[in-house]
């Protein structure tokens, strides 16, 4: 018979490596893994390991969301104020023409970027500070892509 804790990592797992959308589904990618668990137990584990549900599916604590609220309004705001982006450690520079910086970072605060802990933002220069360095390559590439687009 498998442990709780087995069960609890194999949870967490399958959170971190693929898009999970309800219980239901959780439940039976568990029973696929060999692990049997019902409606209450999956409830339990799932508010044990403070596990909340975002747009994009189930969350582990610490992760944000993938930009769904919002990202039509970012996309929108790259595309008016975005002239360029930097990116320095931890730290990713957007460049918008005189007076234009606000907006962007609002519109990067609103979408809740993976990665993003927060925005500073002066007359032409927004700051978008990260957690370490790969998450601000993705967040300068993700901008970029975004900015792109329509």
């Amino acid at each position: 018979m498998v442990g709780k804790s087995q069960r609890r990592h194999k949870i967490v797992e399958l959170i971190e490596h693929q898009r999970i959308q309800s219980q239901e589904q959780l439940k039976q990618l568990l029973l696929e893994s060999g692990f049997e668990a019902t409606q209450a137990t999956l409830s339990r584990d799932l508010r044990d390991l403070q596990v909340s549900k975002g747009p994009s599916g189930y969350l582990l604590p610490g992760s944000a969301p993938a930009p769904r609220r919002g990202a039509r309004e970012l996309e929108d705001a790259l595309r008016t104020h975005l002239l360029g982006v930097d990116r320095g450690g931890t730290i990713v520079v957007a460049r918008t023409p005189p007076g234009h910086a606000q907006a962007l970072a609002i519109a990067v605060d609103q979408a809740r970027v993976r990665g993003v802990i927060g925005t500073v933002a002066g007359d032409d220069t927004v700051m978008i500070a990260t957690r370490s360095t790969t998450q601000a390559s993705n967040v300068a590439h993700l901008l970029r892509q975004l900015a792109s687009q329509g």
